[in-house]
C-alpha cells in the first residue's frame, strides 16, 4: 500500500508538470515520465496515462475562450435655446456582447452592438503574436488618438470630447504592432467599415500610425506622450463632412456641422496627446488638426482644428490604470468594493474639462463649439459604474440659422450613465 501511494504520488507531480503551459516543460513531463518508468516507480501503463494527460493539458492550455459584453443606459435632460428642441430621452448607449479567445498565437474577437434596435459589428479580427511584431487583420480601430483608443468602458466622461469627430474609429484593415518597456508603435492601412460602401462607390483608402512614450509608468504615477497621423484618399464621391454632437448621444442635434465638402482630393489628419497620473489626479489633453486637399487647383483649401484638457480626482484614493502596451488607460479597481453596511464605498471621481471644435475658415462656416464637462462617477465594483455628467455648450453659429453669427447660443446638458461589463 505505502509503495503505491508513493507511485501515485509521483505520478500527480509529472501530471503538475504537464499542465504548466510550454513546450518545453511538456518535454521535461514526458522525460520525467520515462526516467520513471525505467525506474519501475511507475507502470507502463501509468506511463502512458502521465504523457496523455500532459498533452491534453498542453493542447487545452493552448485554447482559450472567453465571453462577455457590455450594457450601457443612459438619460440627457436638455435646456435648450428658444426655437431648438434637442430632445430628452433616454437610450441604451451601448448594449455589446463578444467572444474572444486564442488558438496557439493566434488571438481572435467578434464583438457586435446590440443598441439602438440594430446589430453593428465593432471589433471582429484575428492577431498573430507569435513575433515581436503583432499583425492584426479584420475590423478595428485605426491607431489614432488616446481617448478614441481608451475603451467607452474606461472613459472618464459619458461621451468622448467634440475633436474625437475627427479620429477614424473603425475600419477594415490590417496593422502591425509592437511595444517595448516605455513605448508603443502601431500602424496600419485601412478602408470602408464593416457596413462597406454603397454600390457603384469605389472605397476610401486610410493610412495610419501612432506612436507612444511613457518615461515613468509604474502604479499611481504616469507620464504619458503620444503623437498620430492619418491620410485619407476618400471614396470616389470625392465628398466628406465633418459635424459633432454636443458631448452628449441621445439627441441628433449637431451644433457645428462643414455640411457635404465637395471634391475633395485628400485628408490629412494629425494629432498630439499628452497625460499625467499622479497619485489620486490625472490630467490629459489631445489636439487634433485635419488639412483638406481638393483637386482641380482649388485654392482655398480649409484646415480645421479641435483640441480638449480635463482633469480628474479620485476623492477615495485610486489611480487610474494605464497599459504601456496599449499606450491607453483601463479599468478603475475601487480600493474598497461598495458593500451596504460596511466600510466599503466603491470609488468616486471628479472631472472637468474644456474641449472646442474649430470647423471655421474660408469659405467655410462650419461654426465654432466650446464645452464645459463637469462629471461625477461612483464605481461600486470593477465591473460598475455610474456616471453624472452637465455639459455647457456654446457656439458661434446657431443650427436654427448656421448662416448668421451669433454670441449667445448656448444649452446646457444634463445627463446620466448606468454601466456594466462582465
Amino acid at each position: 500500500m505505502h509503495k503505491t501511494m508513493i507511485k501515485l504520488e509521483v505520478l500527480a507531480l509529472a501530471l503538475m508538470l504537464g499542465v504548466i503551459p510550454g513546450r518545453a516543460m511538456a518535454a521535461s513531463s514526458n522525460t520525467l515520465t520515462d526516467l520513471l518508468e525505467a525506474k519501475g516507480v511507475i507502470t507502463s501503463d501509468e506511463a502512458k496515462q502521465a504523457k496523455k494527460e500532459a498533452k491534453k493539458a498542453e493542447k487545452e492550455k493552448s485554447k482559450k475562450l472567453k465571453f462577455g459584453g457590455r450594457i450601457q443606459a443612459d438619460a440627457a435632460f436638455y435646456k435648450d435655446d428658444p426655437g431648438l428642441d434637442m430632445g430628452d430621452g433616454a437610450e441604451f448607449r451601448r448594449a455589446r456582447l463578444f467572444a474572444k479567445g486564442k488558438i496557439g498565437d493566434f488571438h481572435y474577437k467578434a464583438q457586435y452592438d446590440f443598441a439602438g434596435n440594430k446589430t453593428t459589428i465593432k471589433d471582429l479580427y484575428i492577431q498573430y503574436t507569435g513575433l515581436p511584431v503583432h499583425i492584426k487583420v479584420g475590423n478595428f480601430k485605426e491607431p489614432f488618438s488616446l481617448e478614441e483608443l481608451t475603451s467607452s468602458k474606461y472613459i472618464t466622461f459619458m461621451e468622448r470630447a467634440l475633436p474625437n469627430a475627427f479620429a477614424p474609429s473603425r475600419n477594415i484593415g490590417a496593422a502591425f504592432s509592437g511595444h517595448g518597456d516605455s513605448w508603443s508603435a502601431a500602424a496600419g492601412v485601412f478602408t470602408n467599415g464593416a457596413s462597406g460602401t454603397t454600390e457603384g462607390v469605389d472605397s476610401k483608402f486610410d493610412a495610419t500610425g501612432r506612436l507612444t512614450f511613457a518615461p515613468m509608468h509604474e502604479s499611481g504615477r504616469v507620464i504619458h506622450l503620444g503623437a498620430g497621423i492619418n491620410y485619407n484618399l476618400p471614396d470616389s464621391t470625392r465628398t466628406l463632412r465633418f459635424r459633432a454632437r454636443p458631448e452628449s448621444h441621445i439627441t441628433h442635434k449637431r451644433l457645428v456641422d462643414t455640411g457635404s465638402i465637395a471634391n475633395v482630393d485628400s485628408i490629412l489628419k494629425y494629432g498630439l496627446e499628452a497625460a499625467a497620473v499622479f497619485g489620486p489626479a490625472s490630467i490629459q489633453g489631445e489636439y487634433v488638426r485635419t488639412d483638406v486637399s481638393f483637386q482641380n487647383g482649388v485654392t482655398n483649401e480649409p484646415s480645421f482644428s479641435g483640441y480638449y484638457i480635463f482633469g480628474s480626482w479620485f476623492l477615495t484614493g485610486e489611480s487610474r490604470p494605464y497599459s504601456v502596451k496599449k499606450g491607453s488607460f483601463g479599468r478603475v479597481h475601487p480600493n474598497h468594493n461598495f458593500q451596504l453596511g460596511a466600510d466599503g464605498w466603491g470609488a468616486w471621481e471628479v472631472a472637468a474639462r474644456f474641449s472646442q471644435m474649430d470647423l471655421e475658415d474660408t469659405g467655410f462656416a462650419g461654426g465654432k463649439e466650446q464645452n464645459i464637462t463637469v462629471g461625477l462617477n461612483w464605481y461600486p465594483h470593477p465591473h460598475l459604474r455610474w456616471m453624472l455628467n452637465w455639459v455647457h455648450a456654446s457656439t458661434d453659429r446657431s443650427p436654427l440659422a448656421p448662416a448668421t453669427a451669433t454670441s449667445n447660443f448656448g444649452p446646457d446638458v444634463f445627463q446620466m450613465r448606468a454601466q456594466v461589463d462582465f
